[in-house]
């Protein structure tokens, strides 16, 4: 099937880390779950909002895409700085982490990450294939956020 790539990180040889970058197929099931869950969450959230303030949602689709990509945007940069995860990721124990550091991202680089995506998706999602080819399996947004994704040992939560 494929075989996880092992490196070590840091500068200080007294101090490296050994970690296992996550390759394309964990994050693309973690995004498929994180799809999954954050469609279901933003859908309960705009449908509660909309019905508050008794908005018409089919007259008001603008209202809805506009409410999903804020949502969407927001929690995933709250879970990328608070767990280091979306719940996808969290599920299949990967980490999104700085690449020099490995420690969590900071709001600047979860901000750049996010938008990256965009950019990403360009050539039809040239970006997020480029995974397969980067060493650290990094994608654009990954390369421009100066992030990994790693995956954690099995008895770490």
């Amino acid at each position: 099937m494929y075989s996880p790539m092992k490196f070590f990180v840091g500068t200080n040889m007294n101090q490296r880390v050994s970690v296992i970058y996550a390759t394309f197929w964990d994050r693309l099931w973690a995004s498929l779950i994180d799809s999954l869950v954050l469609s279901v969450l933003i859908l309960a959230v705009i449908l509660f909002i909309f019905n508050v303030f008794d908005v018409d949602v089919a007259i008001n689709s603008r209202y809805v895409d506009i409410a999903n990509l804020s949502l969407s945007l927001c929690i995933t940069i709250l879970f990328w700085n608070f767990k280091s995860a979306t719940p996808g990721k969290m599920l299949l124990k990967l980490k999104v982490v700085d690449e020099h550091t490995l420690n969590k991202l900071t709001f600047k680089q979860s901000i750049i990450r996010y938008l990256s995506y965009y950019i990403s998706l360009l050539g039809f999602f040239i970006g997020f294939f480029w995974i397969f080819f980067n060493k650290k399996n990094q994608g654009w947004h990954d390369k421009i956020a100066k992030t990994i994704v790693i995956k954690l040992p099995s008895s770490t939560q």
